[in-house]
C-alpha cells in the first residue's frame, strides 16, 4: 500500500507556482477547471500532478487541478515520464522541479 506523507496547502501551493513559473503560464490556468487551455498550460497541469503524485491521493490531485476523476492524475504522469524520454530539455526542467520538491522518478 501506498503511503502519503501529510502535504501543508501552503506546500501544494508551492508545487504549484514554480510550476507555472517554470512554464510561464498563470497559476490560475493549472488549478481552474475552466481556465484556459493551450500546451503550456496543459503541460505546467500534467508536471504538477506528477510533483504531487508523493503528496497527495490521485483523486485530490485530479479535483486540485480542475478535473473530474483520479484517471487524469495517472495519465498525467505517464505523459510526464513519456515526453522526459523524448525531449530531454523538458526533463532537465521536471528534474529540477522534481528535486526542488522531493518528487521521485521511479
Amino acid at each position: 500500500m501506498k503511503t502519503t506523507t501529510k502535504t501543508t496547502t501552503k506546500q501544494v501551493q508551492k508545487v504549484i507556482e514554480a510550476t507555472a513559473e517554470e512554464f510561464n503560464v498563470d497559476p490560475i490556468d493549472i488549478v481552474h477547471p475552466q481556465g484556459k487551455t493551450g500546451r503550456d498550460i496543459s503541460t505546467a497541469r500534467y508536471v504538477c500532478a506528477f510533483l504531487l503524485r508523493d503528496m497527495l491521493p490521485m483523486d485530490r490531485i485530479a479535483s486540485l487541478l480542475g478535473r473530474r476523476n483520479n484517471q487524469y492524475a495517472y495519465g498525467a504522469i505517464d505523459r510526464v515520464y513519456a515526453r522526459s524520454q523524448e525531449d530531454h530539455s523538458f526533463f532537465e526542467r521536471v528534474a529540477c522541479l522534481a528535486d526542488r520538491f522531493g518528487a521521485r522518478w521511479n
